[in-house]
């Protein structure tokens, strides 16, 4: 008993640690020879990430600088020193982006960067113009030179956080809670999952009470493809019930499968039915309990008093993440 309350001791003070939005794996893991089906929330944390680097914190300080410069500028259009620091904030966003090699696809904003970074220049002048012009007459007509590219700006400026928020979808796809920040772009993780399962009382087993089931399990996993992950893990499980001795041993998970789906559905502005679908994950696993089960482990009456081989159990389970995509702007 002492060891199954170290166990449920772990899984609460990781829950304690995670936000308090409702994030959350429900699982059946498949019945054993013995007990079961069982039933079950599990709740993964990501602890680190490793993959390729993603300007992030750089691309998210450039939007503020500018957001900020903007907002001096409305209040007082003759702030020529904001005037100039948002034109040269906007031309460090442009370089930032078309920079970006990180293994995420440049059609998405590279293209468009890459030609900003190569046309003709702005200036202060433009972008005090850019401002005054209300947002439903802003036109080519009578603008100076630069101010087309200073609306070219304003759009990077916005697929740019839509970009930010691909990754924090890439980095967190699947999880409760996740450490990895918008440095990396995720192709590879280290995760802690924290399951608890309830089998039904049955006569057979346990003197007919119900069977809780806790597994602490450290994972690796990789992304496949943009909607494919999989991964293994390995740790410790906890049995305990009223109708017998609580007891602990290894648990192997030597494969698991995740569908999501693509980073590109979770921004704001993507639609309908694939914006709805990108808060789900599907996880396919299979777990062996390679000790196996003595005879008496789960108190079995009559032909289930036997004991039970270290088997593979298979497991379906579904996260839904229940707080929507944030704009990475936002607090």
């Amino acid at each position: 008993m002492r060891r199954l309350r170290v166990g449920l001791v772990l899984g609460v003070v990781l829950l304690m640690l995670t936000p308090s939005h409702a994030d959350a794996w429900f699982g059946v893991l498949d019945k054993l020879s013995g007990p079961g089906p069982f039933l079950g929330a599990l709740f993964d944390a990501r602890l680190v990430c490793f993959g390729d680097q993603f300007p992030g914190k750089r691309i998210l300080e450039h939007l503020n600088e500018i957001d900020l410069e903007l907002a001096a500028l409305k209040a007082d259009s003759k702030d020529a020193a904001a005037a100039n620091r948002a034109a040269m904030a906007w031309k460090r966003l442009a370089d930032e982006l078309a920079n970006v090699t990180a293994g995420i696809p440049r059609e998405s904003f590279g293209d468009v960067a890459r030609s900003l970074k190569a046309a003709p220049g702005f200036t202060p002048t433009d972008v005090v113009q850019f401002v005054q012009t209300p947002r439903t007459t802003r036109s080519q007509k009578g603008a100076s030179p630069g101010y087309g590219n200073v609306e070219a700006m304003e759009r990077i400026r916005a697929t740019s956080i839509d970009q930010l928020t691909r990754n924090m979808a890439r980095n967190s796809f699947g999880v409760f809670w996740s450490l990895c920040g918008n440095d990396k772009s995720r192709r590879t993780s280290i995760e802690l999952e924290t399951d608890f399962w309830y089998a039904r009382a049955n006569d057979a087993y346990a003197n007919g009470n119900g069977i809780v089931l806790v597994m602490l399990v450290p994972s690796y996993s990789w992304r496949l493809t943009s909607y494919l992950d999989s991964g293994f893990a390995a740790g410790a499980y906890w049995f305990s019930s009223k109708g017998f001795e609580a007891f602990h041993g290894l648990v192997l998970q030597p494969a698991r499968v995740e569908l999501h789906a693509p980073a590109d559905w979770s921004t704001p502005k993507t639609p309908g039915w694939k914006r709805f679908a990108s808060v789900f994950t599907v996880r396919y696993g299979v777990s062996t309990f390679p000790s196996g089960f003595g005879v008496q482990a789960f108190a079995g009456t009559g032909d289930k008093a036997t004991r039970l081989s270290g088997e593979l159990t298979q497991s379906l389970s579904l996260f839904v993440s229940l707080k929507p995509r944030q704009n990475p702007q936002s607090p």
